[in-house]
């Protein structure tokens, strides 16, 4: 989301033989959700929107979480015992205050604490990141990094140093850039 859109559809399908409740969160209280609960039927789609409630100048990127939780139709069998599960799935979504300049990635530092590396976002940007000694390692773990929020990364056989390629992804997980650092 950013600035100029003033809401966020997101499309949520049932491929299942079942009908599910759904139920609909977020964790801040600009934006609401609508709706929060509906009924999507079996091999059925529907859109949930976030709305931000008031245009607001925001300084930095807010990162927010969206809960979407599915509790399938329970069906009473009196010859079998059956168990039903809720699932419960969590999504981060950014709100951009302003447009990713590339000049924030050089912001992101690598520093060694204690004998730990730790990745240090000094912008007012939000990024998803991944960390490795590997330029290209399609296995290294994938982070939210919000605003000027510091975190420890586990990278394997680093040096005290903390040499390591961090990489940028955008909103469908493709790398946008790569930069070497270290501590």
């Amino acid at each position: 989301m950013n600035s100029d859109m003033k809401h966020l559809n997101i499309k949520v399908t049932n491929d299942n033989e079942s009908d599910y409740l759904v139920k609909s969160v977020l964790d801040d209280e600009d934006f609401i959700i609508s709706p929060p609960l509906f009924l999507l039927p079996k091999n059925n789609s529907s859109i949930i929107t976030v709305i931000l409630k008031e245009k607001k100048e925001y300084h930095s990127d807010k990162t927010f979480n969206l809960t979407l939780t599915s509790i399938p139709r329970s069906s009473v069998n009196n010859e079998y015992n059956t168990v039903s599960l809720a699932v419960r799935h969590h999504f981060k979504i950014i709100y951009r205050h302003a447009e990713l300049q590339s000049s924030s990635f050089k912001k992101i530092k690598l520093r060694n604490q204690n004998d730990r590396c730790i990745i240090d976002n000094d912008s007012n940007f939000s990024f998803t990141v991944s960390v490795s000694r590997d330029r290209y390692d399609t296995r290294a773990k994938i982070i939210n990094l919000s605003p000027h929020e510091k975190k420890q990364v586990m990278i394997e056989n680093i040096n005290t140093k903390c040499d390591a390629w961090v990489s940028f992804y955008d909103e469908y997980n493709d790398v946008i850039d790569s930069i070497k650092l270290t501590a």
